[in-house]
């Protein structure tokens, strides 16, 4: 579940970025993500699969939303019962563009 929240820190200083548009080219961007620039390539494509309209300009040399979108980092869970809680692969089927994230290395 760690890695999880350290993905999604990761999505949300990638959205500021982008709404900047002062990510650099994806290179520096890594460097500001501090991680590997496959794993840039991999958190733009979450993005786009999530819905977020990513583009990337090469004279600005920056990923940009070409329309106004806005990224919420809530996570809302139900109390439930002990005996009905099913454990974290239950819960991460519901988050699988994440998940795929989460069990990458880099």
């Amino acid at each position: 579940m760690f890695k999880f929240f350290e993905i999604l820190d990761l999505i949300d200083r990638l959205d500021g970025l982008i709404r900047r548009k002062a990510t650099g080219k994806p290179s520096e961007l890594a460097r500001r993500l501090n991680v590997c620039e496959r794993k840039v390539y991999k958190l733009i494509d979450t993005l786009r699969s999530l819905g977020a309209p990513v583009e990337y300009c090469s004279q600005r040399e920056s990923y940009y939303y070409t329309t106004d979108v806005e990224f919420r980092r809530e996570l809302f869970v139900q109390r439930v019962d002990a005996e009905k809680i099913k454990g974290g692969e239950n819960f991460l089927r519901e988050f699988w563009v994440l998940h795929d994230l989460c069990s990458e290395e880099g």
